[in-house]
């Protein structure tokens, strides 16, 4: 018995053997390589280029301008939640950037607000901070340091968050 399960293990290595042979047997060793290269390509020009966007059929139009619509019965609400301290996250697939500025021209229009363009790689806290105290603040004052600058910030709104915010839609 031991005799058979010993052959039967060396026939499988045999048919492994046959199979590997077989295989490399066909394999080619040469490699095909494209001759469709850069240089052979067609660059298109600008204009060609808008040409071809212009013609190119927008999907989902329709949808969009639903949910933009949608999204604007949400306006209160933002605002609401804005001025009680909170903040807002949008998230999913595309850009946010127009219905934020539509819901900043429509509700926010006596807010002061600055727009950052968080993907860009020019982005740095430091450009976020001077955008604060020069847009907003109206402020020409030097630092030595972020921290300092931060902290600057941090003062200025502390004293200005303790007034009372009246709500221009209501009165109150």
């Amino acid at each position: 018995m031991e005799d058979h399960e010993g052959s039967s293990s060396e026939n499988n290595l045999t048919d492994i053997e046959t199979t590997k042979n077989h295989y490399f047997q066909f394999y080619k060793r040469t490699s095909n390589t494209s001759k469709h290269t850069l240089e052979n390509t067609k660059l298109l020009q600008e204009s060609e280029i808008f040409e071809l966007l212009r013609k190119t059929k927008k999907k989902h139009e329709e949808e969009k301008k639903e949910l933009e619509e949608i999204y604007k019965g949400f306006y209160p609400q933002w605002r609401f939640e804005l001025f009680q301290g909170y903040n807002l996250l949008l998230f999913g697939i595309g850009s946010k950037r127009g219905i934020l500025n539509d819901f900043a021209k429509e509700k926010l229009k006596d807010s002061l607000i600055i727009n950052v363009n968080g993907c860009s790689p020019m982005t740095r806290v430091l450009y976020i901070l001077q955008l604060i105290t020069g847009s907003i603040m109206k402020s020409q004052h030097k630092f030595r340091s972020m921290l300092e600058h931060a902290q600057y910030i941090k003062n200025h709104f502390s004293e200005t968050v303790d007034k009372p915010v009246l709500d221009s839609e209501t009165g109150t």
